[in-house]
């Protein structure tokens, strides 16, 4: 392992090839090797500092708000991938959703053993599976969801499966970290490393790269020990902020959440099905509506309509399928009023074209009356998006605080969709 000092924030290159110790300036490094199985501490630091420069110790503290690190390099971190994935294997599980995928692990937790996975992941649908690296898979007792954190833990049958431990111990920043899960969504196991770049009380943040499909990985320790649930990732909306420029906030940002102090609550599955398969489908309902009303996704310019039809799109809603049938009676709303206003203009046409013919002003007049009558049919049918999915989202027991946060959420969104301003 590579000590390095760093100066005033500024990082200086390590020098991995000796030991040695150089002054440049201000700045001075200093690095050496780790003796197999020789633990790291400041008195061997500042020992070898010494044995090096013949200075005295205290010399290390007088380079100005200089501090010592260590520094875990790419390929250290992969060489410790295998002996890690080693301890943890047994545990890892692959997970299955209707059509989605994620990962999962058994943990034990209180002299019991669960499946752990983010919440999120079961809301891919139904059926629902967890199978061990070997094949086998879990069967659950029960179903427990967090309060207020993406989390579920399922109490497992087989006691023969090897239950991974959470860490007690206090984590330093740039610790080094692995995450094992089904990245990409691929049904196998990859090891992904990194260090730890930030601690809060719920969450940690890691530059190990895990992206879709690893959302419930574990996210490890070096001695084989959980610290957290990979979770999410984010981006900052706006990289042309200036104030971000440089930094590595401008990069994607990953998140794992961490398991203690977690408020577990018992929930029976059909019920939380039911709201799970809810909240997915609201997600699949918002994203239909914006492409609808921002894009051109569902538009024949041709002949200038939406081609969005209940009979082939509801196959995508989970259970709520009405959702489907309300956008798609919108469409069909507007598509007609569209073709009243189409046809109002040709008879209007027809009456400039032929002022003296008997039937100019009544074919004219109802035209304009059809299209009147189609606008308002849309009207009608587009305040439906809104109010139906806000007494779906409102009138509902959402079982857990971070449901009902989603909840509220979407129905946000659905709001600055539509411009819907009001309740």
């Amino acid at each position: 392992m590579c000590w390095t000092i760093w100066y005033r924030g500024l990082y200086t290159a390590p020098l991995c090839d000796a030991s040695t110790v150089r002054l440049r300036g201000e700045v001075l490094v200093f690095c050496f090797y780790e003796l197999a199985g020789e633990t790291m501490n400041m008195s061997f630091i500042l020992s070898g500092f010494y044995k090096a420069t013949g200075c005295p110790t205290y010399a290390l503290c007088l380079v100005v708000g200089a501090f010592v690190t260590a520094v875990c390099s790419p390929a250290m971190l992969m060489a410790a991938e295998a002996p890690v994935f080693e301890m943890v294997r047994d545990s890892l599980a692959i997970i299955t959703a209707g059509k989605s995928t994620g990962s999962g692990f058994v943990c034990q937790l209180n002299g019991k053993k669960y499946l752990i996975t983010n919440e999120h992941v079961l809301r891919g649908g139904q059926p629902f599976s967890a199978r061990l690296l070997n094949g086998k898979e879990i069967s659950f007792l029960s179903l427990e969801v967090a309060d207020d954190r993406d989390l579920v833990r399922m109490e497992i049958t087989g006691s023969a499966i090897e239950g991974l431990v959470v860490s007690t111990k206090k984590h330093n920043l740039h610790d080094p970290v692995f995450v094992f899960g089904n990245s990409d969504g691929e049904g196998v196991a990859t090891s992904l490393s990194g260090k730890l770049l930030g601690i809060g009380p719920v969450s940690i943040e890691t530059d190990a790269t895990f992206v879709r499909g690893n959302s419930g990985s574990p996210i490890i320790d070096s001695e084989g020990k959980v610290m957290a649930v990979a979770t999410y990732a984010i981006r900052d909306p706006n990289p042309n902020d200036w104030v971000k420029q440089g930094s590595r906030f401008t990069d994607v940002r990953r998140f794992g959440v961490k398991m203690d102090g977690v408020v577990w609550k018992l929930i029976d599955q059909k019920d939380y099905f039911i709201r799970a398969h809810a909240l997915a489908d609201i997600e699949t309902f918002c994203l239909d509506l914006y492409k609808l009303r921002f894009t051109s996704f569902y538009l024949d310019p041709a002949k200038r309509r939406y081609n969005y039809r209940y009979a082939s799109e509801k196959k995508r809603y989970v259970s709520f399928p009405r959702l489907c049938k309300i956008l798609s009676d919108a469409v069909v709303s507007f598509n007609e009023a569209v073709a009243a206003i189409e046809d109002a203009e040709r008879r209007i046409q027809y009456a400039k074209q032929n002022p003296g013919a008997i039937d100019a002003e009544t074919t004219s007049g109802i035209g304009i009356m059809k299209a009147n009558q189609a606008a308002e049919k849309h009207k009608k049918a587009y305040k439906k998006v809104y109010a139906d999915v806000f007494y779906m989202l409102k009138n509902n027991n959402w079982l857990t605080t971070c449901m009902e946060k989603d909840a509220a959420l979407w129905l946000e969104v659905v709001k600055i969709i539509t411009e819907n301003e009001g309740d």
